[in-house]
């Protein structure tokens, strides 16, 4: 497959992009697109053989079901039921990194859903993305743009290293905003749950959403999973790594093992370690870490070292989110018997 690319400039008219991509997307094929998040692979969510692509694009499991994207939160009749639909917290969230668990519309391909009759809708808060979706005239299925199990893209650089050849074009917007996927919020059983944190905390939805909790999802490796990061390992970079606090990162890298590690650490912890770093940007903005995340684990293979070692953060706000992903990504340094 010959993959395609669009870059697009700042200030500039989309217009021909959006055109192009959705009249990919109408004749069945798969578009690497932008969106606040991180980057998504697109297909024709009605569509069995287009989502198909995806799957195999990804190396994705089947089980693993996909977001459905909407241009509008009066499009989302065309992903679900509408009797299922919390319309006064969407008109608030949306367009936004959230996405809802809903009872699914007959006509999204089951191959999105992992044969479930339930669907994860969201409106993404990015104009590319919601013209591209409303030119093609039909919700767009998108998982994040990497190959499966490996660190999300929200970067081109980095997507361009793995699906080229593998997607008919990807859109390049720049790097994505927040750099972490969307809140996964399943509002049809009581309480309410958060299924997967985001860029929306619990604390964000409390209000809107009656009674929410945090689920405590682990990666299970068994069972059904409802929405996607429920039950496969995720976000991993080649390199073993291992998270730890940063009293246990300064102690590690003082031990005579500490110059086999690389360490993907804060701006402030860099400052009072010695080796192989890799900056995720200050522990004061953990907006900034999150958007730096997964760039900063691929750039992790990239450098010496034979293990790498990633700080934890504070567990408020998206700090939810990024600890979220490291511990999909990563071992307790525990494990390792060198703390």
């Amino acid at each position: 497959m010959r993959t395609e690319i669009i870059r697009l400039k700042p200030g500039s008219s989309q217009e021909y992009a959006v055109k192009y991509a959705a009249e990919i997307l109408r004749s069945g094929g798969i578009v690497v697109f932008p969106t606040e998040t991180v980057y998504g692979i697109g297909a024709n969510a009605y569509s069995a053989d287009a989502v198909e692509k995806i799957f195999l694009a990804k190396g994705r499991p089947h089980d693993n079901p996909l977001i459905v994207h909407v241009d509008s939160l009066d499009s989302i009749g065309l992903a679900a039921d509408v009797d299922s639909v919390p319309y006064e917290p969407l008109r608030k969230l949306w367009p936004g990194p959230l996405s809802i668990l809903l009872k699914k519309n007959h006509d999204i391909s089951p191959a999105c859903t992992a044969g479930m009759d339930t669907v994860v809708v969201r409106c993404p808060d990015n104009d590319f993305a919601r013209e591209m979706i409303a030119t093609a005239g039909f919700p767009v299925a998108a998982p994040s743009a990497n190959v499966a199990g490996r660190p999300s893209g929200s970067d081109v650089q980095d997507i361009l290293a793995e699906m080229d050849g593998r997607v008919d074009l990807i859109i390049d917007a720049g790097k994505s905003r927040f750099g972490i996927e969307s809140t996964i919020v399943d509002p049809i059983h009581r309480p309410p749950r958060i299924l997967r944190p985001g860029a929306f905390a619990l604390e964000d939805l409390e209000n809107l959403f009656q009674g929410i909790v945090q689920e405590n999802l682990k990666v299970s490796g068994t069972g059904q999973p409802l929405t996607p990061g429920m039950k496969y390992r995720h976000y991993s970079p080649d390199k073993p790594l291992y998270v730890g606090t940063s009293d246990q990162i300064k102690e590690l890298n003082r031990s005579p093992h500490g110059d086999e590690y690389a360490y993907v650490c804060s701006r402030e912890l860099s400052r009072d370690i010695q080796g192989i770093k890799v900056e995720l940007g200050s522990r004061n903005d953990l907006y900034e870490i999150a958007s730096n995340l997964f760039t900063c684990l691929r750039k992790l293979d990239k450098v010496p070292g034979k293990l790498g070692v990633i700080e934890s953060f504070p567990e408020r706000g998206i700090g939810a989110a990024i600890m979220n992903r490291i511990g999909k990504a990563a071992l307790p340094l525990a494990c390792t018997g060198q703390t």
